[in-house]
């Protein structure tokens, strides 16, 4: 089952950390963005604000079932 939500965690070292898909590599896994912030909605705000950036700036091949 695949996992749901925001994908934010907080570290050992009292950072938060969110991390979301960019694309997926040739072989099909999955390759993140990890985003950090000293606090939740920090963490938060710079995944959906800097994502679009990465996504446009990152080649990344797709991967094609068959």
């Amino acid at each position: 089952m695949a996992k749901r939500g925001e994908n934010i965690y907080k570290r050992k070292c009292s950072r938060w950390e969110a991390h979301a898909i960019k694309g997926y590599n040739e072989h099909g896994k999955a390759v993140y963005s990890y985003f950090y912030g000293r606090f939740y909605k920090e963490a938060k705000d710079k995944m959906f604000l800097l994502l679009p950036y990465v996504n446009d700036s990152i080649t990344v091949k797709s991967h094609k079932a068959g």
